[in-house]
């Protein structure tokens, strides 16, 4: 498997990892960032791979999980709480890491 394809939870568990290695307040920014999206990560990741039937039932591939009901507006709920998170991420990393990095911090 590449980076590329890897499941979203695998890709956030390793950056979290190479992030603590970093010793910087910024890393350490990203990893509460990373930490707090925990539970709208869960809830994607049992959308992204359930089933999804009338009436907005949810039966998760996971046969240990329950049956669930989903609602049009919780799924717009989701989506505007994932966008906020993944832009605070982004301009963490973008406007704090990468500046640190590049002036030699490790």
């Amino acid at each position: 498997m590449t980076p590329g394809n890897a499941p979203l939870g695998q890709k956030l568990a390793t950056l979290r990892n190479e992030l603590k290695r970093l010793r910087l307040s910024e890393a350490d920014e990203l990893i509460s960032i990373i930490d707090s999206a925990r539970s709208l990560i869960e809830m994607r990741n049992v959308l992204v791979h359930s089933c999804v039937l009338a009436k907005g039932r949810v039966v998760p591939s996971d046969r240990s999980q329950s049956e669930l009901k989903i609602t049009p507006e919780q799924l717009t709920e989701l989506a505007e709480k994932i966008f906020p998170w993944k832009e605070h991420l982004s301009a963490a990393r973008q406007l704090r890491l990468m500046p640190a990095l590049r002036e030699g911090g490790t």
